[in-house]
């Protein structure tokens, strides 16, 4: 199992005349509300709810083929568009999309740090009203990578890994099986807890906190460069973040789109 797709990360300074540049696509996922409000110019809007199955209990999965191809022809982008993508919530959302996409193929994916907070403190030119209209021939077909997904099924055979590693990107009391999101709670055997939250500078608009302080902070929980990790969430919305600051920190990442919303309403699934 290898994921070679690079992410860049973007700073708001990197953005300042790029927001501006026909080859690159913005977009902004996120509450239409907060968009409508203010987003950097030339932005498109992407609701969560488009890059999730959102059916009850596993709300989180990948879309049907029929929805991505509908999210593919809302963006109308080819998978060689240099394509930025940011959020006003440090990076969950933003990172879900950037994962969406590099399951769709496409590779030239760029993050911006801190995301729409960090835009606005830093006064950069903001726009309100609705998303920019997109016109372009339609496309009439996907190309899922389905080495990239990791099945339930698949992840119980590679818990047995030493190599393959869990990133368990929820909350302590949820990793510990205090707080009840599902009908068996708890962890995936040898999962290790690392918060989402705890890569995220809350003092700083939302910013990833400096990398190789999160590179330390990885190192120090038992990630390994070598390591085969699969990071999850209850959702792969939380996960988002963990799964793009593995991948700029160059780690083999994976993510488990199921999450404990499945994992956790089966009864055939190991649990710690």
């Amino acid at each position: 199992m290898n994921n070679n797709t690079k992410i860049t990360l973007f700073n708001t300074t990197d953005l300042l005349d790029i927001y501006k540049d026909n080859s690159y696509l913005l977009i902004f996922v996120g509450n239409e509300n907060a968009f409508r409000k203010g987003h950097i110019p030339n932005s498109i809007h992407i609701d969560p709810s488009e890059i999730i199955c959102g059916s009850l209990p596993i709300p989180g999965k990948l879309p049907s083929e029929k929805k991505l191809l509908t999210l593919v022809n809302k963006l109308g982008v080819s998978s060689e568009k240099k394509i930025v993508i940011y959020d006003d919530e440090g990076g969950g959302w933003a990172g879900r999309m950037i994962w969406t996409l590099e399951i769709l193929n496409y590779e030239n994916l760029f993050f911006l740090n801190g995301g729409l907070n960090a835009w606005y403190s830093d006064k950069k030119p903001i726009e309100g009203g609705d998303s920019v209209t997109i016109h372009f021939p339609p496309i009439n077909s996907i190309n899922i990578d389905h080495s990239k997904l990791i099945t339930t099924e698949k992840l119980i055979k590679l818990i047995n890994d030493n190599n393959v590693k869990i990133w368990d990107a929820r909350s302590n009391e949820e990793y510990k099986g205090e707080k009840y999101t599902a009908d068996r709670n708890g962890h995936i055997p040898g999962a290790i807890n690392l918060d989402w939250n705890l890569l995220k500078d809350f003092n700083n608009h939302l910013k990833l906190k400096p990398l190789d302080e999160i590179s330390y902070m990885l190192e120090n929980a038992g990630f390994k460069k070598e390591n085969i990790i699969i990071t999850h969430c209850q959702s792969h919305h939380r996960s988002g973040l963990t799964y793009i600051v593995g991948k700029l920190l160059e780690y083999n990442m994976f993510a488990y789109d199921g999450s404990w919303s499945e994992w956790g309403n089966r009864n055939d699934t190991p649990i710690e």
